[in-house]
């Protein structure tokens, strides 16, 4: 390490750990993001800072317009920033020469710290205002499809519960066939209950006499 990163972050690294951590960072255009620490540039110096992952609240991509593109006179072109919030409220900003270098920082840095936001906080208000009218516009065009189907659903479970499907007979079980009550007034007679003529005369009335 040619020469010692400022300490931006009130928690520190020990001279040592700085040295190692700074030596295996991974680099992405003036900054780099390191296992312990996140090193930043100055407009001149790249990776002249850094603040601990610890005290890292915040970290976001913000483009910024030349004047060129607000007054008309000149060339037109976009300036990507890394905006890096820490201790509560304080904040770095570090300008990109190419936006893709962003980019691939806050991807890898989802990956090693997926704890730590990625957008401003106007960023993710703007995000849930675009997720409720997205919401919005998914209930409204199919709640009456969703109504609909609904109905038709109630239709099909009613008509099951007013005529269930027969049951097969198994083991144990009798079919429904077996459970129809007998006719009120008749018995089927044995061979005790034949009259002279045999045959039709084991039908017999219940209640009169033989």
């Amino acid at each position: 390490m040619i020469f010692k990163p400022k300490q931006l972050s009130r928690e520190g690294l020990e001279p040592g750990a700085l040295a190692e951590d700074k030596r295996k960072c991974r680099r992405f255009g003036p900054c780099g993001v390191g296992e312990r620490a996140l090193y930043l540039n100055s407009f001149y110096i790249d990776r002249c800072f850094y603040v601990t992952l610890s005290s890292v609240r915040r970290v976001f991509k913000r483009v910024a317009m030349s004047r060129g593109g607000f007054t008309g006179r000149g060339v037109f072109a976009s300036i990507p920033y890394l905006v890096v919030e820490y201790d509560g409220g304080r904040r770095k900003q570090c300008n990109f020469k190419r936006e893709e270098d962003v980019d691939r920082l806050l991807e890898y840095f989802a990956r090693v710290r997926p704890d730590i936001p990625r957008l401003s906080e106007e960023g993710e208000r703007r995000m849930a205002e675009k997720a409720r009218r997205e919401a919005a516009r998914y209930l409204k065009e199919l709640s009456p499809q969703a109504q609909r189907a609904r109905e038709e659903l109630e239709k099909a479970r009613a008509r099951l519960e007013e005529n269930p499907p027969l049951q097969p007979a198994g083991p144990g079980r009798p079919s429904q066939a077996d459970q129809r009550p007998e006719q009120p007034g008749l018995q089927v007679g044995g061979p005790d209950h034949r009259g002279p003529g045999g045959g039709g005369a084991g039908l017999r009335r219940v209640g009169l006499a033989p």
